[in-house]
């Protein structure tokens, strides 16, 4: 049994997928408006079989780990007040992206602190403003569930794969739970598509800790930027508007063949710069 619980794709595939399956059936018929809260549960069981809980000492993996609780909490406070920050949505949106920026400066500042004024302002630019479109993204998608959906899911797997190809395989599994949620998620809504909701705790922590997982693997593991640019391409592409008179499958298959691309284009291109020069986290 605890060789099987050691198994890579048990700790970040297979465990959350089950966890979060769970936690969204239950509640999709208690309390639709937290089942983003399944993303959280999928990840708190990966950290907990491939990390453990300390944070002690706290390195940038720790750090990511931190800034994806903050954001699980931020967004089920904002789920639970959903209906006073009606007028307030607009906002929300800047603000989770400016939250996302924050958090980036924070993981990735002990190596920027260390480089030249022009080479810091380089990385800090680039990163915050991927981590910003990735969030903002996400968030303007909330109320257009295939999309969505199909946004979060691609992120968490071009993210991981990427980061186990050129980087470091604890990036990418860290980054699997989510997949692995959305999966759930996606199964839920294909059964019970007016019961399901997309909460903001659900994109929150994904689209954050999966930006800062990548953020962190081009400073700290080398992990090529063009990347980052593929995987960016991601949202956008899903955002091409999708006719919501659709079938709900329709709708999904569009928005899942679109996201998938661009996933596909950043596994391709770290695959190919991976092999060339030799650098493997």
């Amino acid at each position: 049994m605890d060789s099987l619980l050691n198994h890579p794709a048990v700790q970040s595939g297979i465990v959350p997928f089950i966890v979060a399956l769970a936690v969204t059936a239950i509640l999709g018929k208690t309390k639709p408006a937290l089942m983003g809260l399944a993303a959280a549960a999928a990840f708190v069981a990966t950290v907990a079989l491939v990390t453990g809980f300390s944070l002690v000492p706290l390195s940038s993996t720790k750090k990511i780990i931190l800034v994806a609780y903050f954001a699980a909490i931020l967004g089920m406070v904002i789920d639970l007040a959903d209906e006073k920050l009606t007028h307030y949505r607009r906002y929300l949106h800047g603000l989770f992206a400016f939250l996302g920026v924050a958090a980036v400066l924070w993981i990735i500042w002990p190596v920027i602190s260390r480089q030249s004024t022009q080479n810091s302002l380089i990385m800090a630019i680039g990163l915050s403003a991927y981590v910003a479109w990735m969030v903002f993204a996400a968030s303007v998608l909330q109320q257009k569930k295939a999309q969505i959906s199909a946004v979060v899911f691609a992120t968490a797997m071009g993210t991981a794969v990427v980061s186990i190809v050129g980087a470091t395989a604890l990036y990418g599994q860290l980054a699997s739970p989510f997949a692995a949620a959305a999966g759930a998620w996606l199964l839920y809504y294909l059964l019970a598509p007016q019961k399901a909701v997309f909460s903001t705790s659900f994109f929150l922590m994904a689209s954050v800790t999966c930006a800062s997982l990548g953020a962190a693997a081009t400073i700290y593991a080398n992990l090529p930027w063009l990347t980052l640019g593929l995987l960016a391409l991601i949202p956008a592409v899903v955002h091409i508007p999708i006719k919501q008179d659709s079938t709900i499958w329709l709708q999904v298959l569009k928005s899942y063949v679109a996201a998938l691309i661009p996933m596909i284009a950043a596994i391709w291109y770290t695959v190919q710069q991976s092999s060339s020069s030799a650098y493997y986290g």
